[in-house]
């Protein structure tokens, strides 16, 4: 072999080894710019579209769900947000992210201390009292019931019921319990409020005379008053209001039909 031959083999070695190199760099290229730059294919970007847009409307209707719960409240609220904490607690996720600002645990508290006993526990109790409730008169009329009424050219809530009977008609004790009030007020006139089980009172107004004083004990039944038209009234009448844990409720809830 001559010297040409020897160089023109050399020569064309170091041309082989010079676009191996750049085959090598243009892989690496091509790497880097798929790390930087992914290619998807078509159908796997509409599918990562149609996947956001179902997971964003979840999304929306979840929290438009727990805002509605939230407006609601209430013992439901209470429930709702209970099992909330539950799964958060025991989720295997927990600490990686807070709880959501719509469920708060001191919020929740207050919620249900709100529902004791006007939400969750009011039919049951009022169930149970109208078992035991006697009526305060055995012959009356409804004359006015409880909530917004119209006096004169104004509406006012009306707080109680009124039910007309004759003057001097026995006024009865709707239930067990101890006078805590026997007084005169410009507005009531004579009138007591007797407290019984589960922070529950009643009150008996515009009557003509009281029987009991502060401190007696009565029971279900027993006379206490008689019907009059003391105080702020309009004829004879007794002014009856049932309060259930510093809340006034409609009476009407213990007798049902009975003064229709």
């Amino acid at each position: 072999m001559g010297r040409y031959d020897s160089d023109e083999a050399a020569e064309y070695e170091r041309m082989e080894e010079e676009w191996d190199g750049m085959g090598d760099r243009y892989e690496k290229d091509q790497e880097m710019m798929t790390e930087s730059f992914p290619v998807h294919k078509r159908g796997s970007g509409i599918r990562s579209q149609i996947l956001l847009l179902v997971q964003s409307v979840l999304c929306l209707l979840v929290i438009g769900a727990a805002l509605i719960i939230k407006m609601i409240g209430g013992q439901f609220y209470a429930d709702v947000a209970g099992a909330y904490f539950d799964e958060y607690h025991n989720s295997v996720f927990t600490g990686s992210s807070e709880p959501s600002v719509l469920f708060q645990e001191d919020t929740v508290i207050s919620e249900i201390s709100k529902t004791t006993p006007e939400e969750g526990n009011q039919e049951t109790l009022i169930t149970s009292l109208r078992s035991s409730a006697k009526k305060p008169l055995q012959d009356a009329v409804l004359t006015s019931g409880f909530g917004q009424r119209r006096n004169g050219d104004s509406i006012e809530n009306h707080q109680g019921i009124d039910l007309g009977a004759d003057r001097n008609t026995p006024i009865t004790a709707v239930f067990d319990g101890e006078v805590v009030v026997a007084e005169c007020d410009p507005s009531y006139g004579n009138y007591l409020i007797l407290s019984h089980q589960d922070q529950v009172r009643t009150l008996y107004a515009h009557c003509e005379k009281l029987l009991v004083q502060v401190g007696d004990t009565v029971q279900a039944g027993e006379q206490i008053a008689y019907v009059g038209e003391t105080g702020d009234a309009d004829g004879c009448h007794l002014h009856l209001e049932l309060i259930v844990d510093g809340k006034k409720l409609d009476p009407m809830l213990l007798f049902g039909d009975q003064y229709g």
